[in-house]
């Protein structure tokens, strides 16, 4: 594809692929630009040469400030319409099951929600004739089948433990229950999971306040119920916080129809620091309720490896906030899955004033596929081996909830919560809170068909190719598809992306555009479900592009953001890269997706961000300027609204904004060591967008000290001092940093990060500062855009 632009900054008239905005005034990303500045269709024709338009918008603009809020009434919202589908399948034979999810989604907007409160509810996305879900074939099912039958071979294998519980331990493993500590996510293989429990027991060996066995028997209990129910089993002994939640992130979004969490440990609470900030989501006692965990700086020595102090808000080395989890599980949305959280926490007499762990969730909106059941009792600061019978027995919370299954297979929530007795010297709690009491009346463990039932221990042999148990004595370090996997992945692919690319009817003023990216080959994601990309395909290089027109907001940007889009889609196509794209989205579809793609890219993950970026007072004391950076996305309650429901953000994200300590927690939190993550960032403020100028240790990352290497690079179209432009360059409306960085890499295609800093000196020096970050400068020496033979 040959150049489509004239000379930089030149207003001559050329041909190009992009529609062409006939203003030469300069607009200005920025967040905080009064509404006045911003150029409407109607004043274009008014509009003087050198005019700035700003990326940037007032958010504290009395026009603004009498809007009202939305009235979103979530609690009138239809469950399954959340998902515009079927969505409780639980229990749903696997033939009626796959035969809903090969009928496409007619309906993709259904209006805010508990997840996403910030949609239109009067949108309009053309739907897609892809399935509901992909299903594989059998051939494919038998070839996982068999991997899965090795690596659950190897696991149950006896393992010399250096614990003291090494006999529990490996009693575990001989049921058939996987020790996520052994293993790595990649290496898990990849066989569909549709039922799951995973215990998270916490004995806390060496520490003063342990436990002693009582959480091993709690597992070994709990795991017998469920193995016995068919459900796949894993299991964590005496996890850190950042294990926990590492753990936690990967089954939520790995596990299809039930994933039953199990935590059986201490509890606690500390002051809430918010109380003194006046923040919204502060505690009403002053006390914010923490998990206990293995004290990770304890178990880094231990272990002999470096400990990092966790950079993710509401995770310290030994406790994880109960509100952690519940904005996981939010953002990740996946309405379709029901989570069951059993919390059997212990506490100290004096530990706890008007609340306990998971209790204070009853003052968010609960999530509608959420279950809490917190069962609370007191025990001394630690358990003796002198008190044989407490020290050496299970707790009274799993004695009796297996006792409950065992007699009662399908006993429900309110029948389980009526008939769990818990002693009254221990001041016992229990505490259930759900989004949808009609869950309280369905069975707490499924009762599946044989389809359903996941293997266990005992069925493999058939799947191990006439191998003796004995002869399994390794297992690969990653999970590789077979060819039948790969051979149906790529035909699956072809159909996607052919009916991705079809005309799609978008009642937008920028139909145009939006079908040139499609036809592209862009995907958009707006059109998709995360379960509608079909299974066993390999993304090696990506860009995901999120540009925002803001169209029909006051703030609108008009066609920049949009062109901004069409350049980079242009470009990064004609490298081999596979690109997909939203317009418009929300706060939380940003974040949704790319918490996505930053689990399934392989070798490079680009994100492009087009659009109003602004700051606000930093809450965490580590900005130098007192100021956090933001990004800022659509939100329909800026045009639309009445009432007054509250509902509460995950930290860090709004109904309009993301902060930038929001996505820099969600980056580290993922295992990508050989991935290269690219953040490209047009919009005012953006110097340290991320938050990546802070360094970062070379061959690890906070919270996974066995990755290899992290590779981040960051550039920030202006720094966070300045505003961000956009004007006519070319004949066509565009962003000055991403026009220019299209015409360096057309220009010189094998440019680095530090050429790219040279060449913006040059060139855009008059309207911005462009800003470097990276966990490593090494990076910055490296080529910007590589060149791929093909994107899969």
């Amino acid at each position: 594809m040959g150049d489509i632009h004239s000379k930089v900054y030149s207003h001559e008239k050329v041909k190009s692929t992009i529609e062409r905005i006939q203003t030469v005034g300069v607009k200005s990303r920025d967040f905080n630009s009064p509404t006045k500045d911003i150029i409407s269709p109607e004043r274009e024709a008014d509009t003087k040469p050198g005019q700035e338009r700003s990326r940037k918008y007032k958010t504290n603009d009395p026009q603004k400030a009498r809007i009202k809020k939305p009235q979103d009434k979530l609690s009138k919202i239809s469950f399954s319409k959340i998902y515009g589908r079927m969505t409780d399948t639980i229990g749903v034979a696997k033939k009626e099951r796959q035969l809903s999810f090969q009928k496409p989604i007619t309906n993709l907007v259904v209006g805010p929600t508990v997840y996403d409160p910030s949609v239109d509810i009067e949108d309009f996305i053309p739907p897609t004739n892809l399935p509901t879900e992909h299903i594989e074939t059998e051939a494919e099912i038998y070839e996982q089948k068999k991997r899965w039958s090795r690596f659950a071979t190897f696991m149950a294998k006896p393992y010399n433990y250096q614990s003291r519980f090494k006999k529990q331990l490996q009693e575990l493993d001989s049921l058939g229950c996987i020790n996520l500590e052994r293993t790595n996510r990649d290496q898990i293989p990849g066989l569909t999971i549709n039922y799951a429990a995973a215990l998270f027991i916490n004995p806390y060996e060496g520490q003063s306040h342990t436990m002693h066995l009582v959480p091993l028997m709690d597992a070994l209990l709990m795991a017998q119920v469920f193995i016995s129910r068919k459900y796949r089993v894993f299991y964590f002994c005496d996890a850190t916080a950042l294990e926990y939640y590492k753990w936690m992130d990967w089954l939520v979004d790995n596990v299809e129809l039930q994933l039953v969490s199990y935590f059986s440990g201490r509890a606690t609470q500390i002051v809430d620091k918010r109380r003194q900030k006046k923040e919204k989501d502060k505690e009403k006692d002053g006390l914010v309720e923490l998990l206990m965990f293995q004290n990770a700086k304890w178990k880094a020595k231990r272990d002999g490896t470096e400990y990092i102090e966790s950079k993710i808000r509401g995770i310290t080395q030994d406790t994880l906030e109960d509100v952690v989890i519940y904005d996981l599980i939010k953002t990740k949305e996946y309405p379709q899955t029901r989570i069951v959280l059993l919390t059997d926490y212990r506490y100290f007499i004096d530990q706890f004033l008007n609340e306990l762990p998971f209790s204070g969730l009853e003052t968010k909106q609960p999530l509608p596929n959420t279950i809490y059941v917190g069962s609370g009792q007191i025990v001394g600061s630690a358990i003796s081996d002198d008190a044989p019978k407490m020290a050496f027995s299970a707790g009274i919370f799993a004695s009796q909830f297996s006792k409950l299954l065992k007699s009662n297979p399908n006993i429900n929530i309110n029948e389980m919560n009526d008939k769990i007795n818990l002693p009254q010297d221990r001041q016992p709690k229990l505490i259930v809170v759900t989004g949808d009491s009609e869950y309280l009346q369905k069975p707490v463990i499924v009762t599946m068909e044989g389809d359903d039932q996941e293997l266990q221990l005992n069925e493999l042999q058939p799947f191990l190719e006439g191998k003796k148990p004995e002869q399994i004595t390794s297992i690969p370090a990653v999970d590789v598809p077979s060819f039948v996997e790969v051979a149906e992945a790529a035909k699956r692919w072809k159909e996607f992306t052919a009916e991705m690319a079809k005309p799609a009817p978008y009642k937008s003023l920028y139909m145009q555009q939006l079908l040139k990216l499609d036809g592209m080959g862009a995907i958009n994601l707006e059109r998709l479900r995360r379960e509608q990309i079909p299974p066993n395909i390999i993304i090696e290089n990506c860009i995901a592009l999120f540009f925002n027109p803001y169209e029909g907001l006051p703030h609108t940007l008009e066609i920049g953001p949009i062109n901004d889009g069409v350049l980079m889609a242009e470009l990064f196509l004609g490298k081999g890269y596979n690109v997909v794209y939203l317009c418009d989205a929300t706060p939380h579809e940003y974040y949704k997706w790319m918490d996505w793609l930053l689990s399934n890219v392989e070798n490079e993950l680009v994100s492009y961000f087009s659009g109003h970026g602004t700051q606000v007072p930093d809450k965490t004391g580590k900005e130098f300027d007192g100021l956090s950076e933001v990004l800022v996305f659509y939100n329909a309650k800026k045009k639309t609204a009445s009432s007054s429901v509250k509902i509460t953000p995950v930290q860090g994200i709004t109904d309009e904004t993301v902060e930038d300590t929001a996505m820099h927690d969600l980056i580290i939190s993922k295992d990508y060591p050989q991935t290269r993550v690219v953040l490209l960032t047009d919009c005012c403020h953006s110097g340290t967008m991320f938050n990546f100028d802070e360094t970062l240790p070379l061959f690890g990352k906070p919270i996974t000290p066995k990755t290899k290497r992290i590779n981040i690079v960051c550039v920030g179209a202006a720094l966070d001092s300045q505003t961000a432009k956009q004007t006519v360059q070319g004949s066509i409306e565009s962003g000055v940093f991403t026009y220019n960085f299209t015409q360096l890499i057309k220009s010189k295609p094998e440019s680095t990060f530090k050429e790219l800093e040279e060449y913006m000196v040059k060139n855009i020096k008059k309207y911005q500062t462009i800003q470097l970050t990276s966990n490593d400068q090494n990076n910055l020496n490296k080529q910007i855009v590589v060149k791929v033979e093909q994107a899969k």
